[in-house]
């Protein structure tokens, strides 16, 4: 994993802000018959952004010239309730295969 960076001077963001350069995938897709179907998955070189003075959370892919924003109490619920669920299911696994030794 790459180093998560802070903004060290305001001229570049918010001073709560940081920064991580990571990897993403973009998905493209197409129209096929009435159905959406996936077209083409390509990893591109992307950097992530959060501060919480302004609230949100970025992605911006370089390759594709494109950012998208989302709140970041929301991103937060999101990722916490998939913690959760994740949780559950490792539960229900780890009983079932004890179930399954007796």
């Amino acid at each position: 994993m790459s180093t998560i960076e802070r903004v060290k001077d305001k001229t570049e963001g918010p001073l709560d802000g940081v920064s991580l350069n990571a990897y993403c995938v973009v998905t493209d897709f197409g129209n096929q018959g009435g159905k959406v179907k996936i077209k083409k998955q390509k990893v591109h070189p992307c950097n992530i952004k959060a501060s919480y003075e302004i609230g949100t959370v970025s992605f911006s892919v370089r390759n594709r010239k494109i950012m998208v924003a989302v709140r970041l109490d929301e991103l937060m619920e999101v990722l916490k309730e998939a913690s959760l669920a994740a949780m559950e299911v490792r539960e229900k696994r780890d009983k079932n295969d004890e179930e399954v030794k007796q």
